[in-house]
């Protein structure tokens, strides 16, 4: 499935008034979705270029877990190998295994 088809069958979800009941049924179900490298930059990108980054879920879509975190991952060269054994969470600024 294409990103922009999935983010279209959100919308829709969303627009049909399921979004919450969508939500919590993907965590109950502990789904997961694998995004490559390329796309999250392109993610991103988009979001620190068109200022988007202001809001909660911006900024963590730009810095990841947080500034500070991030950048002693960085430097500590842990990015990749960083792993808190929840594989359902979201970690944008990390480079997952694989």
């Amino acid at each position: 499935m294409s990103l922009h088809d999935l983010i279209r069958a959100v919308q829709m979800i969303e627009k049909h008034g399921h979004l919450k009941k969508f939500t919590s049924k993907l965590k109950r179900e502990q789904a997961q979705v694998r995004v490559p490298a390329d796309t999250v930059n392109l993610v991103k990108n988009f979001v620190a270029d068109n200022g988007l980054h202001t809001s909660a879920i911006g900024k963590h879509i730009v810095h990841g877990r947080g500034r500070a975190a991030a950048a002693a991952n960085e430097i500590a060269g842990a990015a990749i190998n960083a792993d808190d054994g929840d594989p359902n969470k979201c970690h944008f600024g990390r480079a997952e295994r694989g």
